[in-house]
């Protein structure tokens, strides 16, 4: 369903910086040279000799921002962490710079708070307001064209959908969606009359 792809690449992008290392098992691919190795800040590199990773150790914790990069020294994400572990807001960035996703990760999957997603050339893609851990997640949510234009609307309480509305790009409702129903709408072209299917039986 359209809600729950939608909603999942949102929590996906959430948790990009703080699973990086073992999806793409760094620990083989890193060196670092440091006089203190739990206090200050520290820089990893990758064995071509580009930054990695970038984050600062209190007592052999991280505290603060955690830059993690690409092979090709591309900042991927910045994620705020306190006493070891991600709590506050959360960047991830495309290869060409350009904010891909912000929101928040505290500790215990909560990404309480408000996230935004957007396309590759800055254009918003989506906006939430989400509150809870994951995966029991409540929130709502407007999702948008590339030309800006409002195309769905989500709202999802504990993980659950509770109603999804779809647009055409005139701005009228193709769909109504909410557990056990489904309606939707199509438009004459020449006159705009509007006809109607609830659950795949169309109304007379």
């Amino acid at each position: 369903m359209t809600f729950v792809l939608g909603f999942c690449l949102i929590l996906t992008n959430h948790s990009v910086a703080y699973h990086a290392d073992s999806v793409l098992n760094l620990k083989e691919d890193l060196t670092q040279k440091d006089d203190d190795p739990l206090n200050g800040p520290k820089k990893e590199y990758y064995q071509n000799g580009r930054i990695c990773k970038e984050y600062t150790l209190r007592d052999g914790k991280i505290e603060g921002s955690y830059k993690f990069y690409n092979i090709l020294g591309k900042l991927v994400s910045d994620q705020y962490f306190k006493d070891g572990e991600p709590n506050g807001s959360l960047k991830t960035y495309y290869e060409n710079g350009q904010l891909k996703s912000e929101g928040n990760m505290r500790p215990g999957g909560d990404i309480t708070g408000q996230s935004r997603e957007y396309y590759e050339n800055g254009v918003l893609k989506s906006e939430s307001s989400v509150s809870g851990q994951m995966p029991k997640v409540s929130s709502k949510s407007k999702i948008y064209s590339k030309e800006g234009k409002l195309v769905q609307e989500i709202s999802v309480s504990l993980g659950e959908l509770v109603f999804s509305i779809t647009y055409d790009d005139q701005g009228r409702v193709t769909s109504e969606q909410k557990p056990g129903q489904i309606i939707s709408y199509w438009y004459e072209r020449d006159t705009g009359k509007k006809h109607t299917s609830i659950n795949g039986v169309e109304q007379k």
